[in-house]
Order: C-alpha cells, then structure tokens, then sequence
C-alpha cells in the first residue's frame, strides 16, 4: 500500500514509498539510492525472485555448493523458515515454468542437491524441471509443520535456542511481521 500516507505503528516501522526507506530515526526516511552505509552495499529492483538469485551470486560465488532450495514466491513464510538452511534460497511460482534466471543460477552454483520446501499443492511437481540434480521435498501438511520440518533438516541434532514466532500472517498472504 504506497498510495497516499503510509501506515504507521507507534511500536513497528513505518511503511515507506518505494522510493525510500525507513531509518533508525522515527519518521525520517532516506532515498534508497543513496549509499546503504560504511561498507555495506544496497542491493535490489527486478522483483524478490531476481532478487534472490542476485542475493545467491553474491554469497555463492563459486560453483559447487552442498544444497539449494526453492521456497514458493507467493509466501514468504516458507522462505522464512528456510532463512536457517546453509545454501542459496530460490523463489519459485506455484505452477507453472520456473523462471530462466532461476534454474540458470541453480546450474551455475551447480549444488549436490536441491531441495523443494513445500508440500506439491505450494510448489507444484513439476517444478523443478531440466535440472539434472537430485531433488528431494520437505514439508508437512501445514506451514507450520513445514517449518517444523525445515528445522529438522537444519539441525538434526536440536538447537541451543528457539525462535517462535506467528506464521500464520495476514490477508496478504506474506507472512507474520514477527518472523
């Protein structure tokens, strides 16, 4: 919702026009297109799956990573819960092609396997296609047993710490402001 005057929270951030972004100073904004800051780099534009695989060439340069995943592109709770895992995230729609620039980053970073985290009725079984990898599926029947089963992959052995959050979201379908 940019149009008009952004919503704010007097207890969570203030929602910005694109063109900005909010700053640790309550009501101030600053233009994205200025530096993100000493020594960090602002990343970014061309929708969050050509983010993700921008995200995956930065932190996965060389060929040759253990796992990478797909999570699907219209819920970003999934994606969530994948933030744990140790391997490139990629976005991917429900049905239907999953898009060049995905499957071409998923052959460059060239991983021993991929994984899909969603049951078929998130991310359909055809996907991923032409990627001669093999490919296996973490879910559970909901979201939340999804993420239960994406922890489980991560940390076989337990975790010292536990983060809960909401994952149930709202209408717009992306995700809780606590994850």
């Amino acid at each position: 919702c940019f149009g008009g005057n952004p919503p704010s929270s007097p207890n969570g951030p203030r929602l910005a026009s694109p063109e900005s972004t909010t700053t640790p100073n309550p009501g101030e904004t600053k233009d994205v297109r200025e530096p993100a800051g000493p020594g960090l780099v602002r990343r970014g534009g061309g929708g969050a799956t050509a983010y993700a695989v921008e995200i995956s060439k930065q932190a996965y340069p060389y060929p040759g990573v253990k796992e990478a995943y797909l999570v699907p592109s219209y819920n970003a709770v999934d994606a969530f819960a994948a933030s744990v895992l140790d391997g490139p995230i990629y976005l991917v729609p429900n049905t239907g092609a999953m898009p060049s620039s995905v499957a071409e980053e998923i052959r460059r970073v060239n991983p021993e396997k991929l994984y899909v985290l969603g049951g078929p009725g998130v991310i359909s079984p055809s996907l991923p296609p032409d990627i001669d990898k093999k490919t296996e599926r973490i879910y559970g029947s909901t979201r939340v047993e999804t993420a239960i089963a994406i922890a489980r992959h991560a940390f076989p052995d337990g975790a010292d710490t536990v983060y809960v959050t909401n994952g149930l979201g709202g209408g717009d379908m992306k995700g809780s402001a606590d994850a």
